[in-house]
């Protein structure tokens, strides 16, 4: 056991400031305050003990000095019923010592089914921050969640997004070629599971590896030759399998 938090190296730019971005994910409160947060529009679950949970607002942190101090401040979103934001080692991209990217997913108003994946950027070390759209399949009738990025070695950026429901659905991709400013349209791929873990390899290709939670559950990888464009069925390979595996089955890295 250690008392040691170990940062992100992405965090990181030439100058050794560190930059962190993040949601604040679930915060609790006594279930009597249910009515405050549902009149500001705020997405509220029910939680263990007579509490409840919501999900709002996000933050940056910066260091000067290495970690030994920190600034943080809350970030001027628009307006939205929940915000997530998947694991740093995967969502979290710094394409220089200028321009983050940061994935988060959540549902612009309360009570709708299905999550949209939204984006964070800042071209100029964190000091200020976009709020952009990543992808919405609403019409699709499903849901983009926990986002992994990666830079494909022509430039690109690829986002490969959990989708929902949970069960019997493959993931969707997105590309972009101008740093994340903008999008292409989630296109479904051929890997049955979630959530996934992107990899650059050392010969240019992209590696997803990822875990599946219907039988039989484990966790797979696919490697894409054409920088994300696409991920074909012949190329998946099973990783690990077996009895002692559960549902939720981790997060392979």
């Amino acid at each position: 056991r250690t008392e040691r938090r170990t940062l992100n190296p992405q965090f990181r730019s030439k100058s050794g400031r560190l930059v962190e971005v993040n949601t604040h994910n679930w915060r609790y409160d006594a279930a009597d305050r249910r009515a405050h947060y549902e009149a500001k529009g705020i997405e509220v679950r029910n939680a263990p003990e007579n509490q409840i949970a919501y999900s709002v607002g996000a933050f940056v942190r910066i260091s000067n000095d290495d970690g030994a101090t920190w600034t943080q401040r809350d970030l001027k979103l628009p307006p939205h019923a929940l915000i997530q934001a998947y694991r740093d080692d995967r969502a979290y991209l710094r394409l220089d010592g200028r321009t983050i990217l940061r994935a988060a997913y959540g549902k612009p108003v309360a009570r709708v089914r299905h999550y949209e994946a939204w984006l964070l950027r800042s071209e100029d070390d964190g000091e200020t921050w976009q709020f952009l759209p990543l992808a919405a399949s609403v019409e699709a009738s499903v849901s983009h969640g926990e986002t992994a990025l990666a830079q494909a070695a022509n430039g690109d950026i690829v986002a490969m997004m959990r989708t929902e429901p949970a069960y019997g659905t493959c993931m969707r991709v997105c590309r972009s070629s101008d740093l994340g400013r903008t999008w292409s349209k989630p296109e479904l791929t051929p890997l049955h599971g979630h959530p996934a873990h992107l990899l650059r390899l050392r010969d240019g290709r992209l590696l997803c590896t990822y875990g599946i939670r219907d039988q039989p559950i484990g966790i797979r990888a696919c490697l894409s030759r054409d920088d994300g464009r696409s991920w074909r069925a012949g190329d998946i390979v099973v990783l690990r399998t077996g009895s002692d595996f559960k549902p939720d089955s981790g997060y392979p890295v």
